[in-house]
């Protein structure tokens, strides 16, 4: 009887490295907004599914996490140009030189007709 059961119950081997470079990067695409935290989750992540590829087991896990680091480092990068052009832009607004309206009593502006 145990020999019947050692037949039918089979252990799924688990990749828990890639299963945790899956989850840290759908984590750090949904943080992308907050710049030094997303950067610091998509290199976790990005390394926990690289270690995971090396593993035997669920493969397939791995390689979603390094495909959604990818995707969130493209966010990124346009992210940061983004930013970039907005700080150039308000640089460049703070600069322009502020245009002062002066009103001359001397003239009178009334019209006689």
């Amino acid at each position: 009887m145990e020999n019947f059961n050692q037949n039918f119950v089979q252990k799924k081997e688990t990749n828990g490295v890639a299963v945790a470079g899956l989850i840290t990067s759908i984590v750090a695409l949904i943080c992308s907004p907050i710049p030094l935290l997303c950067w610091v989750l998509w290199i976790v992540g990005l390394i926990l599914s690289c270690v995971g590829l090396g593993k035997k087991a669920r493969k397939k896990l791995a390689v979603a996490g390094l495909l959604i680091s990818i995707i969130d480092f493209i966010v990124l990068i346009v992210m940061l140009f983004v930013g970039a052009a907005a700080v150039v832009d308000a640089s460049e607004e703070m600069n322009k030189p502020k245009v002062e309206t002066v009103v001359d009593s001397s003239v009178n502006n009334e019209w006689n007709y």
